[in-house]
């Protein structure tokens, strides 16, 4: 991938995983989780900030999840390339 597109990309993730930092609540974990998650992006690690949402969304005390939220995340998994066995538990939690 030329740098170019790389950089492109970069900047779709980043625009779209802080889209997604209001999926986090104001509970003590909901705040620890978007630390890390902000920390995460700032690093550039775009999937470990995924990961930090799903793990924050599948957490047994957070409410069930929108299908609409479940399917962005999804598409950001499937853009990185990758699979996430915390989106497998976030799919039983939507049904």
């Amino acid at each position: 991938m030329a740098n170019r597109e790389l950089r492109e990309l970069w900047a779709e993730l980043d625009a779209e995983l802080t889209s997604l930092r209001s999926a986090f609540d104001a509970s003590p974990l909901g705040a620890t989780t978007l630390k890390y998650f902000d920390e995460s992006l700032e690093a550039n690690e775009y999937g470990v900030a995924l990961d930090a949402l799903c793990d924050f969304l599948a957490n047994a005390q957070t409410p069930s999840v929108e299908a609409d939220l479940l399917a962005r995340m999804e598409a950001l998994y499937a853009k990185m390339g990758c699979e996430s066995e915390c989106l497998a538990r976030l799919r039983q939690k939507a049904r």
